[in-house]
């Protein structure tokens, strides 16, 4: 951004006026605008993202976004009954459970996403408790796939509490502004395409870094077992599948929370 840009505009009473595009949103944006306020280079204009009086938006509606969390979370459930993975009373008490768990931890969802965003404590216990809960699954008299699932969840979801960090340390911390629900923008061509080319660009860079750590871990893994990781029964025992699994989904989660956002913003989309 070059401030001199700016300049005439300010001198004609005008100011910067910040949509809700991340790069504008980004702590790097928001701390250097801030200071050229502070310097009386540019001033911030206070301007709600995708103003109705310059284009006309429909608001999110509630109940459509409550009805499609419902519908998604009973497709997943019945896919588990139908899968023969869970009972009913499986599926009742997971879903108490969760109910439960939002009632007592909503009052503290910003306390923690701040938290999580900027100790430098919270990636390495994520990734530590992550490892140590798959790695301490409930043993069972045979073999099953749940082992696995839990093993693919935790890491991918320690490996999101590590990429948010590494994000909002670069200065790329999407921050939206303001009130909620934010307004949905009309569909474009220029939009579809910027959209099209970072799914593409995202997913190609998700499948090369899974190849990747895969294939390290298994012949790391079957290096100091001595044993041979093509075998499925092989892959299928404790000390092989929880630890590649475990080091192929971390390594997703960061690279999809960390890495791809930083490349969109290198290549600018």
């Amino acid at each position: 951004m070059d401030s001199t840009c700016l300049v005439p505009t300010v001198k004609h009473g005008g100011g910067g006026v910040m949509d809700n595009d991340p790069n504008h949103t980004s702590r790097l944006c928001k701390g250097y605008m801030t200071k050229k306020e502070s310097d009386g280079v540019l001033r911030q204009m206070t301007w709600p993202p995708q103003s109705p009086d310059l284009n006309p938006i429909k608001m999110f509606p509630f109940v459509l976004g409550f009805v499609a969390a419902f519908c998604l979370s009973t497709l997943v459930s019945l896919s588990r009954l139908y899968t023969g993975m869970h009972t009913v009373l499986d599926v009742i008490c997971g879903v108490l459970i969760a109910l439960l768990f939002i009632a007592v931890t909503f009052p503290v969802w910003d306390f923690m996403d701040q938290l999580i965003m900027t100790n430098p404590i919270c990636p390495v216990f994520a990734v530590i408790a992550a490892f140590l809960l798959s790695y301490n699954y409930p043993r069972l008299d045979h073999y099953s796939t749940t082992r696995a699932d839990t093993t693919v969840m935790l890491s991918a979801g320690a490996g999101t509490c590590v990429g948010v960090w590494i994000i909002n340390r670069i200065g790329l911390t999407y921050v939206p502004s303001g009130e909620f629900p934010l307004g949905i923008p009309p569909i474009t061509y220029p939009m579809l395409i910027q959209h099209v080319l970072r799914f593409v660009l995202g997913v190609t860079l998700l499948v090369i870094v899974r190849f990747i750590a895969k294939t390290l871990s298994l012949k790391a893994l079957g290096s100091w077992y001595k044993v041979s990781t093509q075998d499925i029964l092989v892959r299928q025992r404790l000390e092989i599948e929880v630890p590649y699994k475990f080091v192929t989904y971390l390594s997703i989660g960061v690279v999809a929370t960390s890495m791809v956002p930083w490349l969109y913003y290198l290549v600018g989309l």
